[in-house]
């Protein structure tokens, strides 16, 4: 009986330990914290000799392992940065950017600003009238508006990053009836989805579509289509797209607190 006993205990012991090792194996594929500083710096364009970091913490959101990194950089302002990144992959699942004082110093300038938003919409400088064209010194982004006459008037919203030139968010509203839509095939719930994922960079196993729907605005046919991802549920992505085209007319990424 005693060596059945002891038997037993050395059993559960082995088992304890397999155990132990598996949680183990898991976090050893992680990416480090030096890793994950390399990342936020990459994107934000800054070496690690420019940014003083606040903070590198590995923590858990919505039951997924991520490293809130935090740092500043001084470029004629204070610009802090705030990363969540995916423990795991690496990926950069939630990022913003602060600034304190006057940012004049490493951004793009207007004349580039409004050339990046004229050519995400297909437009020369000759074709629209800009009503709004000024550089956000809180959120570090160019703010341009045009509009575009045409059957319609068609209004486009921008917010081009005053270092990079990327295109941070994009909107677009028509006024008045659009008779030249085409009326042939529409191209489809799924094809909208598709083209949504691509422009997004996402796979439609990475995310949970809320809406896929197609809908009349302005006298147009769109698909609307809403998706999170599922290891951030607080992330969102919102797309208006042409139902007969699929050009896509309005974009936007949002993060809920």
């Amino acid at each position: 009986m005693k060596r059945s006993i002891r038997t037993l205990l050395a059993l559960c012991l082995a088992l304890s330990l397999l155990l132990a090792a598996v949680p183990a194996a898991h976090a050893a594929a992680q990416i480090t914290k030096a890793q994950a500083k390399t990342i936020a710096l990459n994107h934000a364009g800054y070496t690690a000799a420019q940014a003083t970091f606040i903070k590198v913490k590995l923590d858990r959101e919505d039951g997924i392992q991520v490293y809130e990194v935090e740092f500043f950089v001084r470029d004629n302002a204070i610009l802090e940065y705030d990363y969540e990144i995916n423990a795991q992959t690496g990926a950069i699942l939630d990022w913003d950017r602060e600034v304190e004082g006057n940012y004049t110093v490493s951004n793009i300038g207007l004349a580039a600003a409004k050339k990046a938003a004229l050519q995400d919409a297909g437009y020369t400088a000759s074709q629209v009238k800009f009503f709004k064209a000024k550089l956000d010194r809180d959120d570090g982004c160019y703010d341009i508006e045009f509009y575009v006459r045409g059957n319609v008037i068609v209004e486009h919203d921008y917010e081009v990053d005053a270092k990079t030139g990327k295109i941070l968010s994009h909107d677009t509203d028509i006024e008045g009836y659009y008779p030249s839509q085409s009326t042939g095939e529409k191209i489809g719930k799924a094809k909208a989805k598709t083209i949504a994922l691509n422009h997004a960079g996402l796979a439609a196993s990475k995310v949970t579509f809320k809406k896929a729907k197609l809908d009349k605005e302005d006298g147009r046919w769109v698909y609307e289509v809403e998706f999170r991802l599922r290891n951030n549920r607080r992330i969102e992505y919102d797309y208006e797209i042409d139902a007969y085209t699929g050009k896509i007319l309005s974009w936007d990424r949002d993060y809920d607190d």
